[in-house]
């Protein structure tokens, strides 16, 4: 009996589990999170593409401004060009397309309701609409 005992040999754990391949739980999760970073990088490229005409409009503007006060353009085409970057920021920007076919006395009206005031009709922004293409237009920029 002594000759079989000898042959035996002691007790050994299991190695233990391994970091890989993990369990079914961590691979859901794995694949939620996946998921959710695609449909937020999604919803931030639309955004940005979306905001990406207004940017560029301000841009225009500063540089509009810096041109007239470097009185590089002159009063009515600072006038006829910020009309222009309106429309164009309200177009494609503001996705407002109801802007397009206004002029005048209805296009300042708009305006007014966009900012909720008469600024457009009565105040200085009224150099927007048809005055600006009067002989002696001499408009404020500021």
């Amino acid at each position: 009996m002594d000759e079989a005992l000898k042959q035996l040999r002691d007790l050994h754990l299991p190695d233990p589990p391994g970091l890989w391949p993990p369990a079914p739980g961590w691979w859901v999760l794995g694949i939620l999170i996946a998921a959710l970073i695609g449909l937020l990088a999604i919803r931030i490229y639309r955004n940005r593409r979306r905001a990406k005409p207004l940017r560029l409009a301000v841009g225009d503007l500063d540089n509009l401004l810096a041109e007239r006060r470097a009185a590089r353009i002159s009063p009515r085409d600072f006038a006829d060009a910020v009309n222009e970057l309106l429309k164009r920021a309200l177009i494609y920007g503001a996705r407002r397309a109801d802007a397009a076919a206004l002029t005048g006395p209805a296009w300042l009206a708009y305006l007014d309701t966009i900012v909720a005031s008469d600024v457009f009709s009565i105040g200085a922004g009224a150099a927007l609409g048809h005055r600006r293409f009067a002989p002696d237009f001499e408009p404020d920029a500021d």
